[in-house]
């Protein structure tokens, strides 16, 4: 099993997307992919007043070609 390159945790009401995909988090299909399903898991739970997102690098980068993604 790989790791997750994005992960949805909550606190104190705030959901927090981040990617984890150094050096730039550069968005691949996967990451598309698994950005959907933590929206999705966000939209789901009543607890969560609003979400964002964080990378512990400096940088994210969208260069992806989305049409590929499965959900496309």
């Amino acid at each position: 099993m790989t790791d997750r390159v994005v992960r949805f945790t909550t606190e104190r009401h705030v959901g927090w997307l981040e990617f984890n995909r150094p050096p730039v988090n550069v968005f691949t299909c996967e990451m598309v992919d698994e950005l959907h399903d933590a929206i999705q898991s966000a939209l789901g739970d009543p607890a969560v007043r609003s979400l964002w997102w964080r990378a512990p690098s400096r940088a994210i980068s969208a260069p992806a070609p989305i049409s590929t993604s499965s959900r496309a």
